[in-house]
């Protein structure tokens, strides 16, 4: 019998290795769309938290401009039940409770010169100031808790007049 040379075709090991390198390929390019999915979901949530972290700001203004008296320290909620905003409970759970919101509320102190500083024995509370700040927790896609955090000063600065002593 003769030996079959220059035959075309596949061997079983070219197969095997066919078929080896093609599941490689599959799962590396499957492992990077779901990257790439993961990655898209963690922006979008993470952009709705800073929206409700900004939204949370915006209550406050509210709520201060309604009357600079509700601005108790604390931490709260936020509702707007009744077409203006107002303080609920001790935080709101927001999107079916996905995201968390609390908003608290400092004195603001202030320096010798007038300059807003942190709080201590050696400066002097501004009645007519406060540090807002809004922390929204979630958990994420890949089930790591996120803490999104805003902060800024309000003042009373609509008050009707600033007595000598205040200066």
């Amino acid at each position: 019998m003769k030996p079959l040379r220059n035959q075309s075709g596949f061997s079983l090991v070219e197969l095997m290795l066919a078929i080896a390198l093609f599941g490689l390929f599959a799962t590396a390019l499957i492992s990077l769309l779901w990257a790439s999915y993961g990655s898209d979901v963690q922006a979008a949530q993470r952009d709705k938290a800073a929206w409700h972290a900004r939204t949370g700001l915006e209550a406050v203004a509210s709520i201060r401009r309604q009357d600079w008296n509700l601005l108790i320290n604390g931490s709260h909620g936020l509702a707007h039940p009744n077409g203006y905003w107002e303080w609920s409970g001790s935080a709101d759970s927001l999107d079916d409770g996905f995201f968390t919101r609390v908003t608290t509320l400092y004195d603001a102190c202030r320096d010798a010169g007038g300059n807003l500083v942190e709080c201590g024995p050696s400066v002097a509370v501004d009645p007519h100031s406060k540090k807002v700040t809004v922390t929204v927790t979630y958990t994420g896609i890949n089930g790591i808790s996120n803490t999104v955090n805003f902060a800024t000063y309000l003042t009373d600065w609509q008050r009707d007049a600033v007595a000598e002593d205040e200066l």
